[in-house]
């Protein structure tokens, strides 16, 4: 291989679809990298999807990548989870991924957790959904050492950008590093910190429940509001509804909330079974 092809090579933007290989058709499954030749070992990787959030994939090395994360929602600097895909892999060699745009000082990464994966060959052929994965972890900080405008996203700017404006304040940056080798070749394969709970699994499993005849008897669903970006946020009401109304005003009530955080999916799944509880038929629901 010759390193000067690919080392600071920009493969993936998500703000820039002209990047080479920067995104994959919509239907891709499995094969060679969008915008490659036949034969090139490039992996293609994607975000542009719901609960995806990598920004940006850089090249380093034969099989090495660096990743750039976009922060939360109307923040600057929140990046402590991720969720990516990636095609065009080849089974055998290791690859490294680096996510250089991490936040925190310390990490659970750092105690024993590995991350996410889920391989579209393996669900097909094994019946393997998401599990962990990855070899070699370690999360330390790094001198990215990048100047972030106050007044402006990290994800507006390149990865590296620098100003030398009295305004900015300088962020410190940590490194999560893990390998992993893949079991086929041209296979599409995600990442993730936890396993994914997107808004549509929300709201598929709020109409199932008012669907079902028996759960939909003790719930009542209502639109609380709007978040941010415009989704809707539901208000559910879990009680005995048989009783008149001046019993249920005196009743006194229990808030519930999860998902304070976009990367918390694993509120989400705990939330969901909190409302499969409270909704079931076991005597301690009722």
């Amino acid at each position: 291989a010759r390193p000067e092809l690919f080392i600071n090579r920009v493969v993936f933007d998500s703000f820039d679809s002209n990047v080479e290989g920067g995104s994959e058709p919509a239907t891709s499954g499995a094969g060679t990298g969008a915008g490659y030749a036949s034969g090139d070992t490039t992996l293609t990787f994607e975000s542009r999807f719901e609960s995806g959030n990598l920004r940006r994939a850089v090249q380093v090395g034969e099989w090495e990548y660096d990743l750039y994360l976009n922060p939360d929602w109307l923040t600057k600097t929140h990046t402590q989870w991720y969720h990516y895909r990636l095609s065009n892999t080849r089974r055998g060699p290791k690859y490294k991924f680096n996510i250089v745009n991490m936040v925190k000082p310390s990490s659970v990464y750092s105690e024993g957790q590995r991350p996410l994966c889920y391989s579209v060959k393996a669900a097909a052929e094994c019946g393997l959904g998401w599990h962990r994965c990855g070899i070699d972890i370690a999360y330390y900080p790094n001198s990215l050492g990048n100047k972030v405008r106050r007044d402006s996203s990290p994800a507006a700017q390149p990865p590296n950008n620098s100003n030398s404006s009295s305004s900015n304040k300088q962020i410190a940056f940590y490194t999560l590093t893990f390998a992993a080798q893949f079991e086929y070749d041209n296979d599409t394969v995600s990442f993730a910190h936890c396993y994914p709970y997107t808004l549509t699994d929300l709201q598929r499993y709020m109409s199932a429940l008012e669907a079902d005849p028996f759960r939909s008897q003790w719930l009542r669903r209502r639109r609380l509001c709007e978040t941010l970006a415009g989704n809707a946020c539901d208000l559910i009401t879990i009680t005995s509804f048989s009783s008149n109304h001046e019993e249920m005003r005196r009743r006194k009530g229990v808030v519930i909330t999860a998902r304070v955080h976009p990367g918390e999916s694993n509120a989400s799944w705990m939330m969901h079974g909190v409302l499969d509880f409270l909704t079931g038929e076991t005597p301690e629901a009722h």
